[in-house]
């Protein structure tokens, strides 16, 4: 989608270069499209948008349809993520038949513990990249920032997950599980923010000098951004 305007130009959500498209944020295709819901469901009102680049825009289109392959599968999807798995993400993949097939030549069975209702269950576990999960989570991050306060985030970010489990260090599982514990105690007193909360909600904390940054997509798969500011390593970002 092109940007047209008489004012003076918007720069891009990433970097200083003139805005000429406008970019989804989370991407559109994770939204359920019409035809895949009942009569009258619209899981695609009002989505967050932000004026972007044509690099900032096109880099990204690879690694947002890699995001749709992996949260709809994952193991905290409401049932709306799983209808998007059994729909759209089904059809994505009879298009790339050998993507179907190396995805279930990797898979490994696996036992699951599910601490909220103490039960255990199978389930089937496939390597993913997962530097390149969060770099397209870290480019949401940066946009979702510019859509909520208007300027551009320049400081660093860690992206942390609840939906990717460590077979190699299962020691990190329980870590990522008591962070994610906390977070939702400094979140408790924030409603979670957007026209679709089937599919996508998001908000704001700031703890003493960090800045955190709750995503969550289908439920329960929840990503945690923690922000540093440039300003905060000097001190001069006051409250």
């Amino acid at each position: 989608m092109l940007l047209h305007s008489l004012a003076m130009p918007l720069t891009c959500y990433a970097c200083n270069q003139e805005a000429t498209t406008v970019e989804h944020a989370p991407p559109r295709c994770i939204f359920p499209e019409k035809k895949d819901l009942p009569p009258g469901v619209d899981l695609r009102k009002n989505l967050i948008t932000v004026p972007s680049c044509e690099a900032h825009n096109t880099i990204r289109s690879g690694d947002d349809e890699y995001l749709l392959y992996v949260l709809p599968a994952s193991l905290g999807s409401n049932e709306t993520g799983l209808h998007q798995h059994l729909t759209k993400v089904k059809r994505a993949i009879e298009r790339r038949p050998l993507l179907g097939t190396a995805l279930r030549r990797e898979a490994k069975e696996i036992i699951v513990h599910d601490t909220e209702t103490d039960t255990w269950f199978k389930a089937a576990a496939t390597p993913l990249d997962v530097a390149r999960i969060d770099g397209v989570l870290a480019m949401n991050a940066r946009a979702i920032y510019f859509h909520h306060y208007g300027v551009r985030f320049d400081g660093e970010l860690k992206v942390f997950k609840n939906f990717l489990l460590s077979l190699v260090h299962p020691d990190l599982n329980e870590c990522t599980e008591e962070m994610f514990k906390m977070s939702d105690q400094l979140f408790a007193f924030h409603a979670p923010m957007g026209s679709n909360p089937e599919v996508f909600t998001y908000r704001f904390e700031r703890d003493g000098n960090t800045e955190l940054l709750e995503l969550v997509f289908y439920g329960k798969n929840k990503v945690l951004i923690v922000l540093t500011h440039a300003a905060l390593a000097e001190g001069a970002w006051e409250t």
